[in-house]
């Protein structure tokens, strides 16, 4: 029921290809509100129970595409195959332009069931040790802007059949009248597979 309620909805919008974000988030329960809830992953509220629910925007209308409500056990990209397949179905004949998605779903299954269906998307990648030492490897900086750099890479993690493309963001933490004031860097690693025709959104 609530599958064909999206579908009509989305339906009668008739949106162009739609940005496709991809979170989870965790709710902590107090009191009478424990049903369902388990101790997790919980920064704010720590051993408290919880919940840790899949959610699906339509980023470019602000509109909720899904959700599912877990325990707070649960690992973010647990169930992801079953909720993307829901969250399609319930899109009906809307076309997904791009997919994006934090580091908690840097995950081979998500990246072959999104090339799969030819799906452009961009996902945060883990800054493992051996990431690391790919980038020191391979990549040539280019300069965006003072203090923004960027490159590219063939980085095969560990466990994953084939190489992937990553573009690499190095951000100058502190800048000074538009100047590099010193270190730290942030890196910000991401797998960025485009199809043809969809560049303007990556």
């Amino acid at each position: 029921m609530q599958s064909q309620s999206y579908r009509w909805l989305f339906d009668k919008l008739q949106l162009g290809p739609i940005t496709l974000d991809v979170d989870s988030t965790v709710l902590t329960r107090w009191g009478n509100q424990q049903e369902g809830g388990a101790k997790g992953y919980n920064p704010k509220n720590k051993g408290r129970a919880s919940h840790h629910p899949l959610m699906a925007f339509v980023a470019d209308w602000r509109l909720v595409a899904n959700l599912w409500l877990r325990p707070g056990n649960t690992a973010s990209s647990n169930n992801i195959e079953g909720f993307l397949e829901s969250t399609l179905d319930n899109l009906g004949n809307t076309r997904v332009g791009l997919f994006r998605a934090d580091s908690g779903f840097y995950d081979k299954v998500i990246v072959a069931l999104l090339k799969a269906k030819s799906i452009s998307h961009i996902i945060s990648a883990r800054l493992t040790q051996a990431l690391q030492q790919a980038i020191v490897d391979q990549c040539k900086w280019q300069q965006v802007e003072v203090g923004l750099e960027v490159c590219e890479l063939s980085y095969q993690p560990h466990g994953w059949e084939t190489p992937q493309r990553l573009v690499v963001v190095r951000q100058h933490i502190r800048r000074k009248n538009g100047a590099v004031a010193g270190r730290p860097c942030r890196y910000l690693p991401m797998i960025l597979i485009c199809r043809a025709g969809a560049m303007g959104r990556c």
